[in-house]
């Protein structure tokens, strides 16, 4: 890819689910989590069957990428790594059918997600994620 594509790439919004894969005729509702690690804005959903709690999908992210963590006791969950800033986290209903993304609640670890940024962020991520119609509540 030239630099102009390498650019782009670079800048769009990561976005992880979990579970990974997606049934595009299903709903999901669970927890989210709006993080930025290395410059990149990432945005993580997890299924409340797949993680009840913010720090156990963030465990989850800080093992698949390698990031250095520790928990202290079953509830504390420490990151050692200096570029990731957790900006804050809630709840989410996504409904594929109907295109549909609704967000609202805090992270009682983590606090409230920034709603002018995730417009922006889901404004830059894959193309299945722009068409979504969001409702921040």
């Amino acid at each position: 890819p030239d630099s102009k594509t390498r650019k782009t790439a670079a800048m769009r919004t990561l976005i992880l689910t979990y579970p990974t894969e997606i049934d595009d005729e299903a709903s999901l509702e669970g927890k989210f989590l709006q993080l930025r690690w290395a410059g990149r804005a990432y945005l993580l959903f997890a299924s409340a069957d797949e993680h009840r709690y913010h720090n156990q999908i963030l465990g989850r992210f800080l093992s698949e990428q390698g990031i250095p963590h520790h928990w202290e006791g079953a509830a504390n969950l420490v990151v050692d790594h200096p570029e990731l800033s957790i900006i804050g986290g809630g709840r989410f209903r996504l409904d594929l059918p109907t295109k549909q993304l609704r967000v609202w609640d805090t992270s009682s670890v983590y606090g409230c997600f920034d709603a002018s940024a995730l417009s922006v962020q889901l404004a830059a991520a894959d193309p299945r994620w722009q068409e979504l119609a969001l409702s921040i509540a």
